[in-house]
């Protein structure tokens, strides 16, 4: 995280999965395996009537939900209270990037991007 966001989780100093987000990250690896077994089922999972039952949410207490809880919180205070590390982070570096056109990225891409590199 510390790479991602420029602030440490607590992992190595806590000696343990600090608020689970190792394991939520092994819990992706199921998710992905099975989504890649079976042809479809996400278009399934993203039907209208069925995505807001299954989709994560940042209020998940585990899981993909959870991790972008993190990012995202990772994301607003960034941009609530500036790079005060003056750290050379992924997320800063997704925070100055600018297209071809000079525009910015959102900050639900912003989000997005955070989440990736977790």
């Amino acid at each position: 995280m510390d790479m991602s966001f420029g602030e440490l989780i607590g992992f190595v100093r806590q000696s343990k999965d600090v608020n689970g987000i190792i394991k939520s990250v092994h819990d992706m690896f199921d998710v992905a395996n099975l989504v890649t077994l079976v042809p479809g089922i996400v278009k399934f999972m993203q039907l209208p009537f069925i995505y807001p039952f299954v989709a994560p949410k940042p209020t998940d207490k585990a899981g993909m939900g959870m991790l972008r809880n993190v990012a995202d919180k990772a994301v607003e205070a960034r941009i609530e209270k500036g790079n005060v590390k003056n750290r050379r982070d992924l997320l800063q570096q997704f925070i100055e990037y600018r297209s071809q056109d000079g525009e910015a990225l959102t900050r639900l891409e912003l989000e997005n991007e955070a989440l990736t590199p977790m």
